[in-house]
């Protein structure tokens, strides 16, 4: 329980900011190291997608590890699995264009209906992918235990939900 003591200890930790109305307002950091965690995270996979030779971003690859158990998806189902908006989920797949590891077809079905799938250089990244997810996952949780790491998901849950009430 040491970990959790510790982010309990930070998450407590709060400063009081004055206002020019003489009101004060008490603040604490916790948007600040959940800002903080995940720059990290994106920073760790962005690094080891550029020692693979690819100038991509962690949005990259959180669409690029949905194609894993999928041979096609089209822009709404990926804008819905990684929580992206279409307009930012265009930008994000013109980049993977860009870097020929995804294509875009249009649906045999219905023409209106753009599908996105992998090239043969998008399927010999996902690999990767998996390697960099996992080591992702490994390193997150250096020095956390797992009862701890079971409640450190709860509570972030439970401020989620806070706001999404």
């Amino acid at each position: 329980m040491r970990w959790f003591s510790f982010l309990l200890t930070i998450v407590r930790h709060r400063t009081i900011i004055k206002l020019a109305s003489n009101q004060e307002v008490t603040m604490d950091n916790l948007m600040q190291l959940i800002s903080q965690t995940n720059k990290s995270m994106a920073n760790f996979i962005h690094t080891e997608l550029m020692i693979l030779g690819y100038n991509l971003q962690a949005s990259h690859g959180n669409i690029l590890i949905h194609f894993y158990n999928n041979k096609s998806l089209n822009y709404r189902e990926l804008s819905k699995k990684t929580g992206k908006s279409p307009q930012t989920m265009t930008t994000l797949i013109r980049r993977l264009v860009e870097e020929d590891l995804v294509e875009i077809n249009t649906s045999s079905t219905d023409k209106r209906n753009k599908l996105v799938s992998l090239t043969s250089k998008g399927e010999a990244i996902i690999i990767e992918m998996i390697r960099i997810s996992k080591d992702m996952y490994t390193k997150q949780y250096l020095g956390i235990e797992e009862p701890e790491q079971k409640k450190l998901k709860e509570l972030l849950t439970k401020v989620i939900k806070n706001f999404k009430e």
